[in-house]
């Protein structure tokens, strides 16, 4: 199945969006929810980054390069020439598991119900990395 083209516009309203439903949402009530909808918040927002930067307006012109992306958050950041200490750990576990988590693969863990033994501090890291979003696309 291919994926759809998606504009810069739509990758920021998605950021905008999803940023909001985050701080909206009950973090005590549903938790991994509000990971994943942060999660989402920041891979949109990198990815509306990287078109303005490389004077893209859509992703369907972006080739392979973009695609390659897929959820990983420290490729994009990578990509964006953004400092190491903003990047995600590489890998967590997941609570009473010996199952590894990649930092790749944060979004089907928390989808999936998985939480992590070190959720808050992918949480902190990902509210930093908004912080530099808002920074950029101001």
């Amino acid at each position: 199945m291919s994926k759809i083209s998606i504009t810069r516009r739509e990758l920021y309203r998605a950021y905008k969006s999803h940023y909001l439903a985050y701080n909206t949402l009950d973090k005590a009530r549903c938790k991994l929810t509000c990971l994943l909808v942060l999660f989402y918040a920041v891979e949109c927002g990198l990815k509306a980054i990287w078109l303005k930067r490389n004077n893209k307006n859509e992703t369907s012109s972006c080739g392979e390069q973009f695609d390659m992306f897929g959820h990983n958050i420290n490729a994009i950041l990578s990509q964006l020439r953004v400092h190491k200490d903003l990047h995600l750990p590489n890998k967590s576990r997941i609570v009473k598991s010996v199952r590894d988590v990649y930092s790749e693969q944060l979004n089907q863990a928390w989808r999936y119900g998985c939480q992590l033994d070190d959720d808050e501090r992918f949480e902190d890291k990902l509210n930093e990395i908004i912080n530099w979003i808002r920074g950029e696309l101001t």
